[in-house]
């Protein structure tokens, strides 16, 4: 997060973007290439249960696969689920968490999107 974005107290909101590869996921089980995820919490959760922020769909999914976390220095993301449900950034397994920073691709069981950052109001790229 920019300096005079954090000293102005501009809210800063966080967008995941589904790309058009899948991984091993089916198309039919993809979001449509495109379709925007805005984070609008401080503990963003993805994963396969029915109180996630952004469900996954896959056999024996976990609950929650990751999380995506808002904070004073930006966003990061925590790996939950344990093996062969890895989150990936840039290319990178994560095995803990890692910082997300705008454009990265973010793999997360399998699905592809790319974060985006933005401050509030502002359009999305």
């Amino acid at each position: 997060m920019k300096e005079d974005q954090r000293e102005a107290g501009v809210a800063v909101r966080g967008c995941l973007r589904e790309r058009a590869e899948t991984g091993r996921w089916s198309a039919s089980q993809a979001a449509p290439a495109g379709a925007e995820h805005v984070i609008t919490r401080d503990a963003f959760v993805i994963g396969g249960g029915e109180d996630v922020d952004l469900r996954l769909e896959g056999r024996l999914l976990p609950r929650v696969v990751a999380v995506i976390v808002r904070g004073l220095d930006g966003f990061s993301i925590a790996q939950v689920a344990g093996w062969p449900w890895t989150t990936r950034v840039e290319g990178r397994v994560i095995a803990d968490h890692a910082w997300l920073e705008d454009g990265d691709v973010v793999v997360v069981a399998g699905r592809r999107f790319t974060f985006h950052v933005s401050a509030a109001g502002a359009p999305s790229r």
